[in-house]
């Protein structure tokens, strides 16, 4: 997923399997299985890029994210 943004919605993700780089605001990190990713509303944020094995995560929008509530930043 590009670097986005959501005004109106926090999200959490748990990484459940395999690893990868994301990125919030202009920091990069490798995130693996157990690792805790918090995304105030308004952080630019972007996807995680798979590095090794499936990427699975489970992701927690509070409060339930509208389908407008996205914008993506150049």
């Amino acid at each position: 997923m590009p670097r986005h943004t959501h005004q109106d919605t926090d999200e959490i993700q748990y990484v459940i399997s395999g690893s990868g780089t994301f990125w919030l605001g202009d920091q990069q990190r490798e995130v693996h299985p157990g690792d805790l990713i918090v995304i105030p509303r308004g952080a630019v944020h972007a996807g995680s890029q798979n590095t090794s094995g499936e990427f699975k995560v489970l992701a927690v929008k509070l409060p339930p994210q509208a389908p407008t509530d996205i914008q993506f930043v150049k």
